[in-house]
Parts: C-alpha cells; sequence; structure tokens
C-alpha cells in the first residue's frame, strides 16, 4: 500500500494541477479513465522496451549509442504509446470539443504511464523520492504532441496530422534527452556534470506546457462554428 501511495499521490497532484487549469473541465470519469488506460499502456511498452534494449550492449559503449537507446527506447516507444492512447480514447468523442482537451488528456496518460512505472519501480527496488521529477517530467514530454494533437482539431487535416507528428518528434527528443542526462551520469563518474543540466532542462519543460496551455486557452475562447458533418471537430476540416 505504500509503495501504491507513493506512486499515486504525486501523479494525482501533478494531474489535478492542470485539470483545474482547463476553464471548462472535461468529465473527470473520463479524464480518471484515460489516466488508467495510460498506466495499462505500460504493459504494452515494456516487453517492446525489452525486445529493443536487445539491439545495444551494457554497459553502452559510446554516448552516441547511449543517446540513440534513449531515443527508441523511453523516447520513441513510450512517447509513442502514450500518443495512441490519448488518439484512441479521445479523437471521436464528441465531447472533445476544445483544443485544449487533447492537453488536459495527454497529460492524464502521461501520469497514468509514470505511476504504472513508478509503481513498478518501487516493487522491484523500494522507495526512490528522487523519482518525483520523473513522474512531473512526464507530461511535460508529452505535451509537444499532446499540444499538437489539440491544434490538430482547428486546422486542416493534414496540416493537423504534420504538427502531430512534429510534435510527437519533440517529445521523443526531450524524453531521451532527459534520460540520456541521467543514464550518461550513470555511465561514466567523469561526466556526473550531466546531471547539473537536469534543473534547467524541466525548468524549460514547465514553461514550454505552461505557454502551451495559454495558447489554448485563448484558443478555447475564440468563437468558432463547428464543420458541418462534424459535429466534434472545429473550424476548416478541408485537406
Amino acid at each position: 500500500m505504500t509503495f501504491l501511495l507513493l506512486a499515486l499521490v504525486p501523479a494525482l497532484v501533478v494531474l489535478l494541477y492542470y485539470y483545474y487549469r482547463d476553464r471548462h473541465p472535461e468529465p473527470w470519469g473520463y479524464v480518471a479513465f484515460v489516466f488508467v488506460l495510460g498506466a495499462l499502456s505500460c504493459v504494452i511498452a515494456y516487453p517492446l522496451e525489452r525486445i529493443a534494449q536487445s539491439w545495444f550492449s551494457h554497459p553502452p559503449t559510446s554516448f552516441p549509442l547511449l543517446f540513440l537507446e534513449c531515443l527508441l527506447i523511453p523516447g520513441f516507444i513510450e512517447e509513442s504509446v502514450k500518443l495512441v492512447v490519448v488518439v484512441a480514447a479521445i479523437w471521436r468523442r464528441r465531447d472533445f470539443d476544445e483544443p485544449i482537451d487533447a492537453l488536459v488528456y495527454g497529460i492524464a496518460a502521461a501520469l497514468g504511464f509514470t505511476f504504472g512505472e513508478d509503481l513498478r519501480y518501487y516493487l522491484a527496488n523500494g522507495a526512490d523520492f528522487t523519482r518525483v521529477f520523473s513522474t512531473a517530467a512526464h507530461p511535460w514530454f508529452s505535451c509537444f504532441w499532446a499540444a499538437s494533437l489539440g491544434w490538430a482539431r482547428v486546422l486542416p487535416r493534414r496540416r493537423g496530422a504534420a504538427l502531430v507528428a512534429l510534435g510527437l518528434t519533440a517529445s521523443i527528443v526531450v524524453h531521451a534527452f532527459f534520460d540520456f542526462l541521467i543514464l550518461g551520469a550513470e555511465a561514466n563518474a567523469d561526466y556526473g556534470w550531466l546531471r547539473h543540466a537536469l534543473a534547467p532542462l524541466l525548468v524549460f519543460l514547465y514553461w514550454v506546457t505552461e505557454k502551451q496551455l495559454e495558447a489554448l486557452q485563448r484558443e478555447q475562447e475564440t468563437p468558432r462554428k463547428p464543420t458541418d458533418g462534424h459535429p466534434w471537430a472545429f473550424g476548416d476540416r478541408s485537406s
């Protein structure tokens, strides 16, 4: 029970912080549902990560290979799984009617994922209070594709899809860089200074998430006419 609470409480605190920033909050039950789906997505991510890890030597033979591993495993696999969860859960829902909704649901899925990740870690290794930083960081990693998914609701389809792909790429890179700083410092004591870059990186990611939130809030207040035939979409959805 202690490990469960240690993994759950920080994730819920961060989720509530962003949930109540939305001026027209989504149904709490469905946000909780997406959170649970995010946690369950670990079941998909972990086997894929184990397969990918078998392609790399441990300990890593070079920093470029370590960064490549970070790009593929925590970056591409985890961020892609979280994105798929959100798209599958909300894209066709009628109450997904404001761009900011995608950011809220993206944060919920990311926090669900990190809850599952943290619980697994605590059960295997015991309590580690430093993991609260990764709990906060996961939604900041995902803010790029989550915000892009929201903007895709007010853009033509092709432009929206391209923006989501760009957002996913950004999320993959920043997630990989975060893990690279930690693993690089652990792999070679001479590079312990890499940990010092974590604080400015987290501050930057928090700032980006706040800016995306503010921009999506402004878009939310802009009157738009739903597209004919698509009552859950905004604006011109033509290609």
